[in-house]
């Protein structure tokens, strides 16, 4: 199956969005995809094979999971993903914005970056390859919590346009965050990571979060906790979790 993308494609996928959930169960066994992006000439084609996904309809949820082999030029990454997304008469089949569930993936070793590059989306990832096993929850088409557990190499990333990129030879550790709209938490477990020059950050524990006002914007007033005696230099702390 090859799937391009063209200046018709949100339309087509609103209908295949109300198709898949007019059915009551579909399922492929050792499928292969390719998706190139053809509005960029710098993203190349995305090929998986050995795919095998089901979509069932239950009483009172959509479910469907997905699995297979991400192939990086002659390299095997294989991958898991399910989600579940329930009925309400709010939820618009053609509109993820509507959308409230949960969602799980195990992927592995997969080079981030060219992954979110290759589907044409933007982050401070520059480079990354690992493993990543996560946990989210969504509402109305937003990301309400996610926990990830992270092992990564080679990371490159440059969180904000004024901050000095960062170069990290390994991360791992277990991530959290969440957000219902009044506050903002953000925790890490077992975070640890090694500098270019070998010095090394943890294991440790982070907590922060920020809290909104009426508007939905970041208050001043803010909780962090972040172990001094594990620290290289001073942390970098976003402005959201900054005390006037």
């Amino acid at each position: 199956t090859s799937l391009s993308t063209t200046s018709s494609e949100a339309e087509a996928g609103q209908r295949f969005s109300r198709w898949l959930f007019g059915q009551g169960r579909l399922m492929i066994e050792d499928g292969t995809f390719r998706y190139h992006d053809e509005s960029s000439s710098t993203n190349g084609p995305l090929t998986l094979e050995r795919v095998t996904a089901v979509f069932r309809q239950e009483l009172f949820d959509y479910r469907t999971a997905v699995s297979g082999i991400l192939m990086e030029g002659s390299t095997p990454r294989s991958f898991d993903l399910r989600a579940r997304i329930r009925k309400n008469i709010f939820a618009l089949p053609d509109n993820p914005l509507t959308w409230s569930g949960e969602l799980y993936g195990d992927l592995d070793r997969i080079r981030a970056s060219e992954l979110l590059k290759n589907l044409g989306l933007k982050g401070p990832l520059y480079s990354g390859i690992g493993s990543t096993r996560f946990w989210a929850s969504f509402e109305q088409g937003r990301v309400t919590s996610i926990t990830a557990d992270l092992a990564l190499a080679d990371v490159r990333a440059q969180l904000a346009p004024k901050l000095a990129e960062l170069r990290l030879p390994r991360l791992t550790g277990r991530l959290h965050y969440a957000d219902d709209g009044s506050q903002t938490r953000f925790s890490a477990k077992d975070f640890t990571f090694t500098t270019i020059n070998d010095a090394r950050f943890g294991p440790s524990d982070i907590e922060a979060q920020c809290d909104h006002d009426v508007s939905g914007s970041a208050v001043p007033y803010t909780h962090l906790t972040l172990p001094p005696s594990h620290l290289l230099s001073p942390p970098v702390v976003p402005r959201c979790l900054k005390k006037n």
